[in-house]
């Protein structure tokens, strides 16, 4: 998505508001994911990448009828596993897109890191179409996946030691506002 802050610095007074908000904003997506959790396990299973995907978009609430998923493309960054392609609206078209093949993706990926990058594909869909304050953090969609539920392989860090756009030293803190959070709304 155009005008992302790519490596943002933030500090934990940033993380915390950035969870505070979003646990409120989007408390309704947990309980979808646990609606959805059999599912999702199922399809990983049955190796049905694109019914993840529908999942995940049924989780924020977006509709998937013009969704379209493509895997092996050459334009995403080498750094990504994936990236989004949608204008401002939930209802415009969607484009996903992977770099790695589906047989890549069950090869290489373990299931929550492959759910994790959707949920943060799509958590951009979800903060843009909502015009949401946070609409430019790539370091809120990886909160706002964490608040919904997925949560990513720990095994899978970045190069500067850090695990999707949350610094390595951020990131027992980030977990711990976001289970703060989360028993708060919803429990």
């Amino acid at each position: 998505m155009d005008g992302l802050v790519e490596r943002e610095i933030v500090s934990k007074k940033t993380i915390r508001k950035y969870t505070r908000v979003l646990a409120i904003d989007f408390y309704w997506t947990r309980l979808r994911y646990i609606k959805s959790i059999k599912k999702l396990e199922r399809a990983w299973k049955e190796k049905k990448l694109n019914s993840i995907i529908r999942q995940i978009a049924w989780v924020y609430g977006i509709p998937t009828n013009k969704m379209r998923v493509r895997y092996g493309s050459k334009s995403v960054s080498r750094d990504a596993i994936a990236h989004v392609v949608q204008n401002a609206s939930i209802h415009a078209p969607i484009d996903i897109e992977f770099r790695e093949s589906r047989k890549e993706i069950l090869k290489n990926m373990s299931a929550h890191l492959f759910m994790f990058a959707v949920a943060h594909e799509l958590a951009h869909v979800v903060l843009h179409a909502r015009n949401h304050q946070f609409k430019q953090s790539e370091v809120a969609t990886d909160i706002l996946a964490l608040i919904a539920g997925f949560a990513y392989d720990h095994a899978q860090f970045n190069k500067d030691g850090s695990i999707g756009y949350i610094r390595k030293n951020l990131l027992s803190f980030t977990h711990k506002n976001v289970f703060e959070f989360a028993n708060k709304i919803y429990l």
